[in-house]
């Protein structure tokens, strides 16, 4: 594998594992998680949602908190992007 080459599966799988407790704590649904390169970045896109709809103080709170939890993996390059989808 070359260093700008990522299994996206395997890394989907792992954040998704990693962020459930995150998520749930705070009563979200993880609708759906794309993993892309961008140069040497990977960038993880996450849309998520609530029975109430998400606020963008919470995106922020549940940025801090799975940013804090990938620094202490292997994905700590990533750059994390949210989205919540329309009304």
């Amino acid at each position: 594998m070359g260093v700008f080459e990522v299994d996206q599966t395997e890394i989907i799988s792992r954040v998704t594992e990693l962020t459930r407790p995150l998520l749930s704590a705070r009563q979200m649904d993880l609708v759906e998680l794309t993993c892309r390169q961008a140069g040497p970045q990977l960038v993880l896109r996450f849309l998520v949602d609530t029975a109430r709809g998400v606020r963008l103080d919470e995106l922020r709170s549940l940025n801090r908190a799975i940013r804090a939890v990938l620094d202490d993996t292997t994905v700590a390059a990533a750059l994390l992007r949210w989205t919540a989808p329309a009304d």
